[in-house]
């Protein structure tokens, strides 16, 4: 898995300059991508010109839609590959059974969303059939973070835990 990279020196630099971290690390995405030699403040300076990340993004021959695209058959890939590896590790990360996890899939869950399930009731000191009742009546991801008024950061953290220890499992 591939996570984004800036020496802190620079990010503090860009910092210091009033460009927000949510801004910098949409030019450090766009630059990791552009096949274009150009520097992130570049991208954050057209990007104070034409405030359109999409726009930013194609100027410096980003195909944003088309790499979202390659990550999610990458994700699906993995996720059918080791599907009884995420099952068992959901299982164990929720104090529940396989079968419960096994439940959820057999009902169409898929396992993309049983990880960011797992993520919310850990963050939220639920138990993970709360969570999928949330799901059930049909609240969206983002209703139901925003419902259990749920920290943006540590579910992304406990995200990343959940992949990094299904990543360790194999």
């Amino acid at each position: 898995h591939h996570r984004l990279i800036i020496k802190q020196s620079e990010l503090d630099a860009l910092l210091k300059k009033g460009y927000s971290k949510h801004d910098i690390f949409h030019a450090l995405f766009i630059s990791e991508h552009s096949k274009q030699k150009t520097t992130l403040e570049n991208i954050l300076q057209y990007h104070k010109q034409h405030p359109s990340w999409k726009e930013t993004a194609k100027h410096f021959g980003v195909d944003i839609e088309k790499i979202k695209k390659e990550h999610r058959e990458a994700r699906n890939r993995f996720y059918a590959t080791h599907k009884d590896k995420i099952i068992n590790y959901l299982a164990t990360y929720n104090h529940t059974s396989k079968q419960t996890i096994q439940k959820y899939v057999s009902k169409n869950e898929d396992l993309h969303f049983l990880i960011f399930a797992s993520a919310i009731a850990k963050v939220s000191n639920k138990n993970l059939d709360q969570i999928m009742r949330l799901h059930q009546e049909g609240k969206s991801p983002h209703e139901i973070v925003k419902q259990l008024k749920i920290d943006r950061g540590k579910l992304f953290k406990e995200i990343r835990t959940i992949h990094d220890g299904i990543q360790e499992q194999k």
